[in-house]
C-alpha cells in the first residue's frame, strides 16, 4: 500500500474485489468520523487514455491520487446522509426548489465530462446522490464488478432517472429515460433542461436591477430550501457496534427494480399522450429540428469543435479552431441566466461585457458537406473589476485599503510569498508557487470571529488552467468546525476571478486556507470575512 495512505487513513474493511477494482473503506487517522474510500483501478485497454489526469480533474471528493505501472489508487471523502429519495419524501418540497437541486446535480454531472461514457454512467447514477447538512453530494464511489462499456444512452438514462424522483415526468424527460440519441453529452442536457425549465429566480436577487444585475452563485443550502422548508441536517450514524465495518447507507437504498416499477406506472398512465419526442421539439422551439434534418440527407458522423479566447483591451476575442481554408458556417450563442443573449455567424467574434456574472458560450460549425460539429460550450466568470484600468497614479495607489492587513495571516511553506507587483486591489497579494515539486500551500488566518451566517469571498489568478483545489477549514482551538472544499477551474488564465460561499457555523477563532494544484502559479487577494446574526 501506498505510504501516504498508511500514515494518513487508518483502512477497516475491503468493502469490494473484483478482476477491475479493490475498494477499501476507512477513515482519516486524524479524524475519525471521517469516512474515505480506497479505490484502486486496474489499468486494460478499456481505460485507455490518461485515466488519472481526468480523474485528478472530475473527481469533487478527492482527497489522494497515485500511479504505477499497472493500477491507479485515489482516495475520496464519502458523506454520509439521506438519500436523495428520503429527503423528497419527507416534506413537501415546492417544483422551483426540485428545479434547484436539479440544476445542482447537472452541475456536478458536468464537471465528468472528460471521463469515458463507463465512468461517467457510474457517477451519475441516482445511488450516488446523498444530502448531508443540507449539502447535496454526489459520493462518487466507482465500482467495476458489472464493467461493460457504455454509449452515451445509457448515460443519458441515468441522468433521466434522477430528474424523474425529482419532477413530474414529462416530454423531456421521458426523452431521457428512454435513451435519445438525440443527446451527445452532459452540456446539452443541461442546456436543453435550463432552456425546458426556465424558472423565475428573481426571488434569489431581490433588488436587483436587472440592467446592473450582479449574479451571485446560489450556495446548496439556500438551494434546498424555502421560506417555510427545513433542510434535514441530521447526520446518519456511523455504524459503532462493530469497527470492522462500515455502512455505505446511502448507496444501495433506492432499489433500481422500485423505481423502474415507478417509471413504468408513470408511463402506463400517459401512453395515450401524443408521442412525447414531438411534443419535446415543439416545447423546445424545435431545438433539435436542425440536427434530424440533417442527419436525413447525410450520413457522415458529427466531428468535434472547440474554440479559444484572448483579453483584447477591455474586450474578449473568441476565436473557433477550425482549418484556415475550409469553408464553414458558424453558430455562437451567448446565455446568462438560461436565456440567450446573442449570437453570431462569424469565426472570430469580439464581445464586450456590460455585466458582471456567469455566461455559457456554445459553439457548433457546419462544413461544406452541411454536416454540423458537436456543440461545445465554455463557462466562465467575468467581473467587472477585473476590467479597471491601472490606477497611474502612484500616491493614490498606495492609498488602497490593503485587505490582506485585515487579518493576521501565517504560513510556513517556503512556496508561498508576498507579491507586490501582481495584486487584484491594495498593496500585495499572496503568491503560491506550485511548478517545483511542493503541489501544496496553506495560510492560516488567526485570531478572527465567525459565527451564525458567514459569507467567505477572495479572489484567485492562476497563470494555467489547471484545477485548483481549495479547502476551508474553521478552527475553534483545536476542533474542526467545519470544512468546505471548492474545485476552481481558472476560466481565462491571468485574470483574476471571484470564489465565494455561504456557510452557518459556530464560534471560528482560525480559518486555514489550503490549496494543491499542479505546474501553476496561482495569486490569492481580498479576501473578505463577513458574519451575520
Amino acid at each position: 500500500m501506498d505510504t501516504f495512505i498508511k500514515e494518513n487513513y487508518n483502512i477497516i474493511e475491503t468493502y469490494e474485489k473484483n478482476q477491475y477494482n479493490e475498494i477499501q473503506m476507512g477513515t482519516k487517522i486524524n479524524d475519525t468520523e471521517s469516512i474515505v474510500v480506497v479505490n484502486t483501478i486496474n489499468k486494460i485497454d478499456a481505460f485507455e487514455g490518461d485515466l488519472k489526469n481526468h480523474l485528478e480533474n472530475s473527481l469533487q471528493n478527492l482527497l489522494y491520487i497515485t500511479e504505477n505501472e499497472n493500477s491507479i489508487t485515489f482516495v475520496t471523502e464519502y458523506h454520509e446522509g439521506i438519500t436523495l429519495k428520503d429527503y423528497l419524501q419527507s416534506m413537501d418540497i415546492s417544483k422551483n426548489t426540485r428545479i434547484e437541486i436539479a440544476k445542482k446535480y447537472l452541475n456536478y454531472c458536468l464537471k465528468y465530462n472528460s471521463l469515458n461514457d463507463t465512468f461517467k454512467r457510474i457517477l451519475v447514477d441516482h445511488k450516488q446522490i446523498n444530502i448531508d447538512k443540507g449539502e447535496l453530494y454526489l459520493n462518487e464511489l466507482i465500482m467495476l464488478s458489472n464493467f461493460k462499456e457504455t454509449q452515451f444512452t445509457e448515460v443519458t438514462k441515468e441522468i433521466g432517472k434522477v430528474l424523474h424522483l425529482l419532477l413530474e415526468e414529462d416530454e423531456f424527460i421521458e426523452t431521457l429515460l428512454n435513451g435519445s440519441f438525440f443527446y451527445h453529452s452532459v452540456d446539452e442536457i443541461t442546456n436543453i433542461f435550463n432552456t425546458h425549465y426556465n424558472t423565475d429566480e428573481t426571488h434569489y436577487f431581490d433588488n436587483v436591477d436587472n440592467e446592473d444585475a450582479t449574479l451571485i452563485p446560489m450556495p446548496i443550502d439556500s438551494a434546498l430550501k424555502t421560506e417555510n422548508e427545513e433542510i434535514i441536517e441530521e447526520e446518519l450514524p456511523i455504524n459503532t457496534e462493530n469497527d470492522s465495518e462500515i455502512e455505505l447507507s446511502s448507496l444501495g437504498f433506492i432499489d433500481d427494480k422500485e423505481l423502474d416499477d415507478d417509471i413504468k406506472d408513470k408511463k402506463e398512465k400517459n401512453k395515450f399522450l401524443i408521442p412525447a419526442i414531438i411534443i419535446f421539439f415543439l416545447l423546445v422551439g424545435g431545438y433539435f429540428l436542425k440536427n434530424i434534418s440533417l442527419n436525413n440527407t447525410s450520413s457522415e458522423k458529427e466531428f468535434a469543435i472547440s474554440f479559444y479566447k484572448e483579453k483584447i483591451g477591455e474586450n474578449f476575442k473568441f476565436t473557433a479552431n477550425t482549418k484556415d481554408n475550409t469553408t464553414y458556417n458558424y453558430e455562437w450563442k451567448f446565455f446568462s441566466k438560461g436565456e440567450e443573449l446573442a449570437s453570431f455567424g462569424e469565426k472570430s467574434i469580439i464581445i464586450g461585457f456590460k455585466n458582471e456574472g456567469t455566461y455559457l458560450i456554445t459553439l457548433r460549425v457546419q462544413d461544406e458537406k452541411g454536416n454540423w460539429s458537436d456543440t461545445y460550450s465554455e463557462e466562465f466568470y467575468y467581473a467587472v473589476n477585473e476590467m479597471n484600468p491601472l490606477d497611474e497614479n502612484p500616491e493614490q495607489s498606495t492609498s488602497v485599503s490593503e485587505k490582506l492587513e485585515n487579518f493576521t495571516i501565517s504560513y510556513e511553506s517556503d512556496n508561498i510569498i508576498d507579491d507586490y507587483e501582481n495584486k487584484k486591489s491594495g498593496n500585495k497579494s499572496l503568491k503560491f508557487d506550485f511548478t517545483g515539486n511542493n503541489k501544496n500551500g496553506e495560510i492560516a488566518l488567526k485570531d478572527i470571529l465567525m459565527k451564525n451566517d458567514v459569507s467567505v469571498s477572495l479572489f484567485i489568478k492562476s497563470d494555467s488552467r489547471n484545477p485548483i483545489n481549495l479547502t476551508f477549514t474553521g478552527m475553534n482551538g483545536n476542533t474542526e468546525q467545519f470544512a468546505k472544499t471548492i474545485t476552481h477551474i481558472p476560466s481565462l488564465e491571468n485574470t483574476w476571478e471571484m470564489i465565494s460561499f455561504n456557510l452557518n457555523t459556530s464560534n471560528v477563532e482560525n480559518l486555514i486556507i489550503s490549496i494543491q494544484t499542479n505546474d501553476s502559479t496561482i495569486w490569492i487577494d481580498d479576501i473578505v470575512i463577513d458574519s451575520y446574526k
